[in-house]
């Protein structure tokens, strides 16, 4: 594997946190964030692995939503502090970036 794949990864699947913060800006539930990660290679255990260490760090939430007396549903969305850690990495990153250039 050349270092460029190496990175890739290393700033995909191993911090996907970073990504499923992103996507849980608004409600979603799981099964449907694991189909917006494909694209990142990542699969459905990693991906619910990332969801129940974010939210017993208090980075995202659970909520439940009843449809028409149906079954209740479950969704995760991102915290405040979830929210402001995103913020902190992508701060990381770009400072990261300008020490290359």
């Amino acid at each position: 594997m050349k270092p460029s794949e190496r990175l890739l990864k290393s700033l995909t699947v191993d911090n996907l946190w970073q990504y499923v913060i992103k996507a849980l800006k608004r409600p979603r539930y799981a099964y449907d964030l694991t189909r917006s990660l494909r694209r990142l290679k990542a699969n459905m255990v990693t991906v619910y692995s990332v969801l129940y260490k974010l939210e017993a760090g208090g980075y995202i939430k659970k909520t439940f939503s009843e449809k028409g007396g149906g079954p209740s549903r479950k969704y995760y969305v991102a915290t405040k502090k979830g929210l402001n850690e995103l913020k902190a990495a992508k701060k990381l990153m770009l400072k990261h970036l300008k020490e290359l250039n």
